[in-house]
């Protein structure tokens, strides 16, 4: 018993430490959290390049990586939560589509942030949500997060959107499952410490929508 409680506290003070590193990041580095740039800048001119730069982009974009992840976990709190990941995912891609057919949506990079604040409270607060409001909020999120993803390949050849949309297709769909698989064996064992660490993460993925937010007004 006294083992099992030390490896909680040693995964608390862990998830602190990516805390602190996830804001780090982005304070340190707020052109790169803000403009997603990917390939040095430049716009992708191949299948190759596209797919690539649909890989990177939600990971590197911290508030699209926080966002993910938040996702996944709330959709394994969920009963019959596994297809809101895919909502999320799929309501990007449609995102992404309207912004490469010229759609406009003003203030995209806000709302984003918006979401990634919202998600972190969500986490944060520990409270269950109908599953039909969290579709409708994970589909709306979606679009915001996929307009933006659109931002950084607009202007590129065909071919290289496809290869863009697979790319983010695949990295969200993979990075919202690890969370929800990891947060799905820490419920399922019903540990003591298991609400601190949902905070924990609530906090983490708010503050990082907090510095998204700052950096974006």
């Amino acid at each position: 018993m006294v083992s099992r409680h030390q490896s909680w506290i040693e995964n608390s003070a862990m998830a602190r430490k990516v805390l602190m590193s996830l804001t780090a990041a982005i304070l340190v580095h707020p052109q790169e959290a803000t403009a997603h740039h990917m390939i040095g800048g430049e716009l992708p001119d191949s299948v190759l390049g596209g797919l690539l730069s649909g890989l990177a982009h939600p990971v590197i974009g911290a508030e699209h990586l926080a966002f993910i992840l938040a996702v996944g976990i709330i959709a394994a709190k969920v009963v019959a939560g596994s297809n809101l990941p895919v909502i999320f995912l799929s309501a990007s891609l449609a995102g992404c589509a309207l912004r490469l057919t010229s759609v406009s949506i003003a203030g995209g990079e806000v709302l984003v942030a918006a979401s990634v604040v919202a998600a972190g409270v969500l986490l944060a607060v520990d409270r269950k949500v109908r599953h039909s409001l969290l579709v409708v909020s994970l589909a709306l999120a979606g679009v915001f997060h996929g307009f933006v993803y659109g931002e950084s390949i607009a202007g590129t050849e065909p071919t290289s959107i496809v290869g863009y949309l697979l790319g983010l297709g695949v990295i969200q769909y993979a990075l919202a499952m690890a969370a929800f698989v990891v947060t799905k064996r820490f419920s399922d064992r019903a540990l003591p410490q298991r609400n601190v660490l949902m905070r924990t993460a609530g906090i983490a993925v708010g503050l990082v929508g907090m510095v998204s937010f700052a950096l974006t007004i």
